[in-house]
C-alpha cells in the first residue's frame, strides 16, 4: 500500500512487514528517510488523519504511528488484537476510522477513546473479505462485498442492522478498488476487467451509469488524477486514463506501459500530477501519467 502524507512525502506499507517514508524531493538513493517497524505481518493498507498520524493495517492488526516522534517510537497505539486484520482502512469526516476485514465486518473506531475501548461499533456483512472501504462527500461509507456487489452505508443510523441501506450490483467478479470522484460519482474496478461508474442518487437499479471496457487484464487499482480525470493500473502493469466528460466508449485517451507483467497491488496520483505506484519487484514506480 502507498498513501501521501500531509507534507507531500510518500509512506508505504510491505510484505517485509515495515513501513517507509519517501521523500521524493532527496537525491536518488536517498529517498528513505525513515523505516517503521512494529507489524509482524504483511501490510496491507494505509490512511492518514488530518494532523498527520497513520493508520496501518496488516494481518496481524491496525496500528497508529506519529512520524513526529523520535525513531522507534512512532507507534502509539494498536487497535483491537490480531483477529482484526485490517484489509482496508479509511478516516470519515468527524475523524473516526473504519476498517473493513476478512470476514466481511467493517469497525467503526473513535481514537478518541480509551485504550481498548476505541472500537464503537462492529458492521456485519457477508462472510467475505473486504478490500477497500471509501467515504463519499456526503457522509455515506461505500465498501465492497465478496458477492460483487458494493455497500452503501450510513452511520447515522441508530442500530448497526439498519445501517446498509443499497447493495449495488452489475459487476461479475471480484471488486478489487473504489474510489469517489470529486463529483461525487464513485469508480469500482473489477476483476471482471472493467470500470463502472456510479451515481448514488439515481434511483434503485439504476445507480450504474457507465461500463468502461478495453482492459485485457483484471483492474487492480483506481485512482483520480489532479485534473479529474481517472487512472487505472491492470495486473500487465498497463495504465490507462479515462476522461469521464466524454462521451461513454470514447472515455479512454492514454494506454502507458509500466515494468510489465508485475502485479501491481496500489498507486495513487500526487496533488503535482504524479502516478505513484508499487510492484511485487520490490519497487515504487513514479510517473508522468501525460508524459511531459
Amino acid at each position: 500500500c502507498v498513501a501521501i502524507l500531509l507534507g507531500g512525502q510518500v509512506i508505504s506499507g510491505s510484505c517485509d512487514k515495515t513501513l517507509k517514508v519517501w521523500d521524493l524531493t532527496k537525491e536518488p538513493g536517498q529517498e528513505c528517510i525513515a523505516t517503521l517497524t512494529g507489524h509482524i505481518n504483511l501490510i496491507r493498507c494505509i490512511a492518514i488523519l488530518s494532523d498527520g498520524r497513520v493508520i496501518s493495517g496488516a494481518c496481524d492488526g491496525i496500528k497508529v504511528w506519529d512520524l513526529s516522534r523520535r525513531p522507534g517510537q512512532e507507534c502509539v497505539a494498536a487497535l483491537g488484537d490480531r483477529n482484526d486484520w485490517g484489509r482496508s482502512v479509511t478516516i470519515l469526516p468527524d475523524e473516526r476510522v473504519i476498517t473493513g476485514a476478512t470476514d466481511g465486518s467493517l469497525k467503526l473506531w473513535d481514537l478518541t477513546r480509551l485504550a481498548g475501548h476505541e472500537c464503537v461499533a462492529t458492521l456485519e456483512g457477508p462472510s467475505t473479505l473486504i478490500r477497500c472501504v471509501v467515504v463519499h462527500p456526503d457522509g455515506r461509507v461505500i465498501s465492497n462485498s465478496g458477492d460483487n456487489t458494493l455497500k452503501i452505508w450510513d452511520l447515522n443510523k441508530e442500530a448497526p442492522a439498519n445501517m446498509c441501506i443499497a447493495i449495488l450490483s452489475g459487476h461479475n467478479d471480484s471488486i478489487r478498488c473504489v474510489v469517489v470522484h470529486p463529483d461525487g460519482r464513485v469508480i469500482s474496478a473489477s476483476d471482471d476487467k472493467t470500470l463502472k461508474v456510479w451515481d448514488l442518487d439515481q434511483k434503485q437499479g439504476q445507480e450504474c451509469i457507465a461500463t468502461l471496457e478495453g482492459l485485457s487484464k483484471d483492474v487492480c487499482q483506481v485512482s483520480i488524477h489532479p485534473d479529474g480525470r481517472v487512472v487505472s493500473v491492470s495486473d500487465n502493469g498497463i495504465l490507462k486514463i479515462w476522461d469521464l466528460t466524454r462521451a461513454s466508449g470514447d472515455m479512454c485517451v492514454a494506454t502507458l506501459k509500466g515494468r510489465g507483467s508485475w502485479w501491481v497491488r496500489c498507486m495513487v496520483s500526487t496533488p503535482e500530477g504524479w502516478v505513484i505506484s508499487n510492484s511485487y519487484d520490490k519497487t515504487l514506480q513514479v510517473c508522468n501519467p501525460y508524459g511531459s
